[in-house]
């Protein structure tokens, strides 16, 4: 064979005419991303494949006559595109190099499984003529998969761009006629493209079956009897019962078509909703992100709670998890409160649930996180999304990794939990982020409970060390009555400073939020005050702050389950609830600001 893969015996017939003519001819081609007009036109020539009846139209395979310099172009788009793709080594057929003798580890394989008495499961496929029968734009899709360049996807394109053909008889050639699917019979760049083409439509097969060979068109699968197992183990044969290891580490199918749709803690749809054709297999425990390539969280998300948006901002990126008080883990009855939201609210569509409930196995529980923001980064980082990661409960997370380090018999560390916890947690938190270059981002929202309220509880306490902050859900509001129960004074946001401002936000709302937190402060102390000492003890500004106190809680803090105030809204309830202050006592705001927003017929 030449270079290129033409044959050698071109070169040396036509000599330096190949090497001048040729060049020129297919850097014109190469160039303009179209072949000469002449070419579009074949004769279709059938062949008797000596089967059945003669006169039969389906025991005739056709074969294209085309034009032999077009044939040498194709060796060579052929030639480029096996140097660019690899095809599985499942394949045997079109492939140089390889035949049916490569597979006889295979045979040996299963007749091994047949002297041991081995229940094995075969299955013969055979795409019906799928040579002539591939519509286009699955060529096209196929070629994208295997990350051909561009360039050459519109080469090839142009070689099926308008193409007729006539079908020669022995008394006339029928008139020409357009082909619009199929390859070219006859072609010399057809076999590589069906190779390249049933290695994609059978990719999934190939990963699932262990044993897989394709001979051109023709599927063999061949399995045992096995399945994974998240539970006990008893009432399993371990007389028939083998354990493999496939060296594969768990990989969840991901598709835009998760989006509303409902998953089970192992990524299996359990809505009766159609199954999930997979544009990708990706690891469960995700990619290690490049810390250079990581882009500052800039960008505050309205969340619509004023205590957030106001006092706790949350930028687009950033992880930052929600502490709340014990309760029982996530039940059938949470889950479908979730679900039952989600539809009445209308934001179904955008969701993807993913539901390990509180009878689910524990081993389960390990890999759900995990598989959402497998999801989720291929929402992101792949299709441009903004996705929020809200995760519930953490707790249970942890409860289930200590029972699983406890079955492992591992060395326990504080409080039975196992000491790798932190690193584990770490492993899921910081997935969260946006990525230079990316479109999308990951913004997590964590939710653990603590038990006992005790915020120095391992989950909590190492949760903190590790995400941007905190949002601290209060017993004692909740007690009151008062929704959502946020105690602004324990949380915090350490990206806030870079999401909120002038050109983000408001130039006042850092200057607001600081005096906000600063009288709530004092009207908590002297609250505490008032019990000792009584009211009547207290200074005319001291009962400023614990007017203060009272409104903040029900006006700023409260908010029904649906209202939603945006940043403006709530800045403006903020300067409504600081103007029962004088100035004087307003020292965190600058006076420049003061001038302009603390008189209440001010101008936003």
């Amino acid at each position: 064979m030449g270079p290129d893969c033409i044959p050698i015996e071109v070169w040396k017939g036509l000599r330096d005419i190949a090497i001048v003519w040729l060049t020129k001819l297919f850097n014109l081609i190469f160039r303009a991303n179209k072949m000469p007009e002449e070419w579009r036109r074949s004769i279709l020539v059938p062949i008797f494949k000596n089967k059945e009846d003669v006169q039969g139209c389906t025991n005739y395979r056709g074969i294209k006559r085309m034009s032999h310099t077009m044939k040498l172009w194709e060796r060579v788009i052929e030639h480029r595109l096996r140097r660019m793709t690899s095809v599985t080594k499942n394949q045997f057929g079109f492939m140089p190099g390889r035949s049916t003798m490569e597979a006889i580890f295979l045979v040996r394989q299963l007749m091994e499984r047949y002297r041991e008495q081995k229940d094995l499961h075969m299955v013969f496929i055979d795409l019906e003529k799928a040579y002539d029968k591939i519509p286009r734009n699955v060529m096209w899709w196929a070629l994208k998969k295997h990350k051909v360049p561009a360039k050459y996807i519109t080469l090839i394109k142009d070689m099926y761009d308008n193409v007729v053909t006539s079908v020669r008889t022995s008394d006339v050639d029928i008139d020409d006629f357009p082909i619009k699917i199929g390859l070219h019979q006859g072609s010399a760049l057809s076999p590589y493209l069906f190779a390249l083409v049933m290695d994609e439509v059978t990719r999934d097969i190939q990963g699932d079956i262990p044993w897989c060979m394709l001979f051109a068109d023709d599927v063999v699968l061949v399995d045992d009897s096995r399945a994974g197992v998240f539970e006990g183990t008893s009432g399993i044969d371990n007389k028939y019962t083998t354990v493999q290891f496939t060296g594969e580490v768990l990989k969840t199918p991901v598709s835009l078509d998760m989006l509303g749709r409902i998953f089970n803690g192992s990524g299996k749809p359990i809505d009766n909703g159609p199954p999930i054709l997979p544009e990708a297999y990706l690891d469960i425990s995700g990619s290690s992100i490049n810390p250079s390539e990581r882009t500052y969280p800039e960008e505050m998300i309205q969340t619509g709670i004023s205590t957030i948006d106001v006092m706790n901002s949350i930028a687009r990126g950033q992880k930052i998890p929600l502490f709340s008080a014990a309760a029982m883990g996530v039940n059938m009855e949470t889950a479908q409160f979730f679900k039952r939201d989600f539809e009445e609210n209308g934001s179904m569509e955008r969701v993807t649930l993913f539901l390990n409930l509180a009878n689910d196995p524990t081993i389960e529980r390990i890999i759900t996180p995990r598989i959402a923001l497998t999801t989720a980064e291929y929402l992101a980082y792949e299709c441009g999304k903004h996705v929020l990661v809200i995760l519930t409960d953490m707790s249970s997370y942890a409860d289930a990794l200590r029972e699983v380090s406890a079955a492992r018999e591992e060395v326990p560390g504080r409080r039975g939990y196992p000491g790798y916890m932190y690193t584990d947690l770490a492993t899921i938190y910081e997935r969260a982020g946006r990525i230079e270059g990316r479109k999308g981002s990951i913004t997590q929202i964590p939710i653990l409970t603590m038990p006992n309220d005790d915020i120095t509880h391992p989950t909590p306490d190492l949760t903190g060390y590790i995400t941007e902050g905190q949002i601290y859900i209060d017993r004692q509001l909740h007690n009151r009555q008062i929704y959502p129960p946020i105690n602004v004074l324990p949380s915090l946001s350490r990206l806030m400073k870079s999401a909120i401002g002038e050109g983000m936000t408001r130039r006042d709302h850092s200057d607001v939020s600081n005096q906000l937190y600063a009288n709530y402060a004092i009207g908590k102390d002297v609250q505490a005050m008032k019990a000792v000492v009584g009211e009547e003890a207290l200074s005319s500004e001291d009962l400023l702050y614990l007017e203060f106190l009272d409104k903040f809680e029900r006006k700023f803090v409260a908010q029904g389950a649906y209202d939603t105030r945006n940043i403006f809204q709530s800045l403006d309830l903020a300067w409504t609830l600081l103007r029962i202050f004088p100035r004087e006592l307003l020292h965190r705001i600058p006076a420049k600001t003061l001038d302009q927003f603390y008189s209440r017929d001010a101008s936003h």
